[in-house]
């Protein structure tokens, strides 16, 4: 009884470990501002419309010498305090920055110069939760060239180019009718996930029938 008990906990917890690292495979990296990048000239309130932002995204920021990123609290990003004791974590000034969104919410970033944040170079980012994410993603308003499934960019360099020039239209054509049912199945869970469920529910059996024997044995 208490074998079937520790594998169950250990089994429930191999679960949700490989629900947190599926959630991050699907995760998108986005190039704020698209071409233009983090910069005056930008229209950022114009690039995030449309964008559903989850759990896992990374924003990547592309600027000059002559700018910064620096994320603020909401009451900062509207007064555009942007010194370095007003930034959460101190103004990032490498000209390539990355920032992971780990927390359902709205985010606030804004240029260490006030004078440009003042201009406009701010930007107001609502994640939300990773249910929303199918419906935002079937919308065309969603679609953006500089927005890369982080799988996607990381597969993308395993690949060979003789392989991928080597694919037969008509071939991948059946192969795309005859696996869409397999990708639906799977494209909210991975095949760990099903055999972690497959072993929760043996180690379920297991609980049932060594309580029905010890009760039989007394």
């Amino acid at each position: 009884m208490k074998l079937a008990l520790l594998v169950l906990f250990l089994v429930r917890l191999l679960l949700l470990i490989n629900l947190d690292l599926v959630a991050r495979s699907r995760a998108t990296m986005y190039t704020v501002g698209g071409t233009s990048g983090w910069d005056p000239s930008t229209d950022l309130g114009s690039w995030v419309q449309g964008k559903t932002f989850v759990p896992g995204d990374v924003l990547l920021f592309e600027y000059s010498s002559y700018h910064s990123v620096c994320e603020l609290s909401e009451e900062n990003y509207e007064r555009c305090n942007t010194t370095q004791e007003a930034a959460l974590h101190g103004c990032a000034t490498d000209g390539n920055t990355s920032i992971s969104l780990t927390n359902i919410g709205e985010w606030y970033f804004a240029c260490g110069n006030q004078l440009y944040c003042l201009g406009g170079m701010k930007l107001r980012v609502l994640v939300e939760s990773n249910s929303n994410q199918s419906a935002a993603a079937a919308s065309p308003a969603a679609a953006d060239p500089y927005s890369v499934p982080l799988q996607q960019e990381a597969a993308a360099n395993l690949i060979p180019p003789a392989a991928s020039n080597a694919i037969n239209p008509l071939s991948a054509t059946t192969s795309a009718s005859s696996s869409s049912a397999a990708n639906s199945l799977f494209q909210q869970y991975s095949p760990i996930t099903f055999m972690l469920l497959i072993l929760a529910t043996f180690a379920h059996l297991i609980s049932y029938f060594d309580g029905d024997l010890m009760m039989y044995s007394s």
